[in-house]
């Protein structure tokens, strides 16, 4: 049920921010993708979503749109989680007001009366962001749609990653490579020629650690903020410290690790802990490292390389 009292969370532009009145915003195909202006159903939503303007989006805005979306797409799981029980986002690219509208009758009194509108229904803030950011512009290049996780025929947000037949046959989520993900987030850094202001890199948010299932990044905690131990983690000493070190430098989640000790105490070689891990998302170094530091013993790998 929506709220009496208008909440609106506007990202980017001269004048980012929590308003209680729709902002005037340019209506056009052809507008710069901030500022952007999102409805919110309670002040909640709308200070998570101005978090992705403090870690994002001020260091980004002057891209183009193709680099914003690939680099918000970073933060999918985030992004999914501000509107947990939602399912209609309406993104209005040419109307009386534009943004990204969750009532339907006040997107509807949007477009209304206009002979030329342009809008669309979303089930996920991911997919209205996509359309908003693009105004409209569905990229034709399927190398930009694969690079932003959409596809043309569904036009749903999903994560796509090349991953070895064997895995794609398993139904495997395969995590985004780290050269990939470390080339987004240069971008942060990096404006196209703008009237912006240069950026202040002692700005920047500074990661703590990414949150990690056995098949990729989920989330990212930065440093300042709060970090949830998760209350079903497994005891202390069962992997042993350097195992253990490890797992919780890289942000496993308990459900994780409870996998990797079921591997563990079930398998009986390195290549039934692998398997077991592999099968689940978990890229095959890591795999055989992780071994190596909980029973301890060298794992060799193929084509006698070796860690």
């Amino acid at each position: 049920m929506s709220s009496s009292k208008l909440i609106v969370a506007v990202l980017g532009g001269p004048s980012p921010g929590i308003k209680e009145a729709w902002p005037s915003i340019t209506s056009g195909h052809d507008t710069d993708p901030f500022p952007l202006a999102i409805q919110c159903f309670s002040q909640d939503q709308a200070d998570r979503i101005m978090r992705l303007q403090n870690y994002t989006v001020k260091f980004i805005e002057g891209n183009s749109p193709s680099t914003i979306f690939a680099t918000l797409a970073i933060f999918k799981e985030d992004i999914t989680g501000f509107f947990p029980n939602h399912e209609e986002f309406f993104s209005i690219v040419h109307g009386w007001k534009v943004g990204i509208f969750l009532d339907r009758p006040m997107a509807l009194a949007q477009v209304n009366g206009l002979e030329i509108q342009k809008f669309h229904k979303f089930k996920t803030l991911i997919e209205a962001l996509h359309f908003m950011i693009f105004k409209g512009n569905i990229p034709n290049d399927e190398s930009q749609l694969t690079s932003t996780g959409l596809t043309r025929d569904t036009k749903s947000f999903v994560t796509i990653h090349r991953s070895s037949t064997s895995q794609r046959q398993h139904g495997v989520p395969q995590p985004a490579s780290l050269q990939q993900l470390a080339t987004q987030f240069k971008q942060l850094q990096v404006k196209s020629p703008t009237s912006y202001q240069s950026i202040d890199s002692s700005s920047l948010p500074i990661v703590f650690h990414y949150n990690r299932s056995l098949s990729g990044i989920t989330g990212i905690v930065f440093v300042g903020e709060s970090d949830n131990i998760n209350s079903d983690s497994p005891p202390a000493g069962v992997l042993g410290i350097d195992a253990e070190k490890y797992l919780f430098a890289y942000g496993y989640q308990a459900s994780a690790i409870w996998s990797i000790i079921h591997a563990f105490r079930e398998g009986h070689s390195s290549q039934d802990f692998t398997n077991y891990l592999c099968t689940r998302g978990m890229p095959l170094l890591e795999a055989k490292y992780l071994f190596e530091l909980i029973s301890g013993r060298d794992v060799y790998l193929c084509d006698s390389a070796f860690i």
